[in-house]
Formats: C-alpha cells, structure tokens, sequence
C-alpha cells in the first residue's frame, strides 16, 4: 500500500479509505482503486466543446455477398479435408470458383452439408461395428488360440517322431522295438 501512495500523499489515501468504507465492501485493491481515480490526470474535453467536421462518404459502400458464402465454404472444405475426401473438396472449391458470379443450381451446400453428415455417420457406425465384433467374442478368441496351439504342438510331436524314425533307419539302428513305442506314444493320445 505504501508503495502505491507515490506522491498520492496521505491526504489522498484518507479520502479513498472514507470512498471505500461508504461503499460497505472493504479491501486494498478499492482503496487503491479509489486512489487512482482520484489522483488521475484531468479528463479529456467533452465531444460537444470540440468543434465537429463531418466527414464526407466518397465511395459508396457495395455488399458483397459472395465474400460470406466463401467464408461459409471453408467450413465444408475443411469438414471434406477433415474426412479425407480431398477430392471432394477440390472439387467443392472448382464449383464454387465456378458459380461464383453466375446463379447456382438449388441449394448445393444444403446437399452437400447432408453428404458430410451422412458420411460422418457412416465412419462412426463402422467404427462401432468394428469395435463390437472385435470386443463381442472374446472367449471364442482365447478357445481359436488353443485350439491353434494344441495343433502346432501336435505337428511338432507328430515330425519329432517321425524324424526319429528316420534317423534311426539312417543310422540302421530302426528295430521293432523302437515302432512299438512310437505306436504307443501315437495310440496314447487318443
């Protein structure tokens, strides 16, 4: 506080704690308030005391229409950009560059609001057809699995037995013995 008196003097604080106190709301930052509406620089002269020259229009002002329907156009373009239909959306700006200066078939923006809705729509609902089919059958998922490793493993006994076979006939050391246990490892399974 005793900062912002500057060369406010006391005289000053005390009126803006008196303007504070009236307004029943008491705190530092009204009071400083109150200090600087009371400490600032004379106000500028009224409008009315100044001599007024009114000013002249030299150019009439033209509505150009066509520049709000290309400010309503970026809007679809980037909804068609924001889509990935980049043809589209080149094709929506050759059309409007097009119509710009001769009068437009019915209502395209309207069509074409209706075809980015529908589009939206679209994605949205493949997306949730892709999430329900992937988190619908998470056990069948989990049962395909085992079954696929259980079937991995029985190729894998089924050419480990084999390849013994036949390197114990390479190695001429194949006897009866040897296939009446494979037989029995095979027929155990069942």
């Amino acid at each position: 506080m005793a900062r912002s008196l500057g060369d406010c003097g006391l005289e000053t604080l005390e009126v803006a704690c008196d303007l504070t106190l009236q307004t029943g709301v008491i705190s530092a930052a009204i009071v400083l308030n109150e200090m600087r509406r009371l400490t600032d620089a004379a106000k500028p002269k009224a409008l009315k005391d100044l001599p007024l020259s009114t000013p002249t229009l030299t150019v009439e002002p033209v509505a150009d229409c066509s520049r709000y329907d290309t400010l309503r156009t970026i809007d679809r373009t980037a909804r068609l950009k924001n889509l990935h239909l980049y043809g589209m959306a080149a094709a929506w700006s050759d059309w409007q560059a097009e119509y710009t200066l001769q009068q437009k078939p019915v209502m395209p923006e309207v069509w074409l609001d209706r075809l980015i809705e529908a589009e939206q729509v679209d994605r949205q609902a493949r997306s949730l057809s892709y999430q329900l089919k992937a988190a619908r059958f998470p056990l069948l998922n989990e049962q395909r699995n085992l079954y696929k490793a259980k079937r991995d493993f029985a190729r894998s006994r089924y050419d480990y037995l084999v390849n013994s076979i036949k390197l114990k006939q390479a190695a001429s050391s194949l006897g009866q013995a040897d296939l009446d246990q494979i037989n029995r490892l095979l027929v155990g399974n069942r």
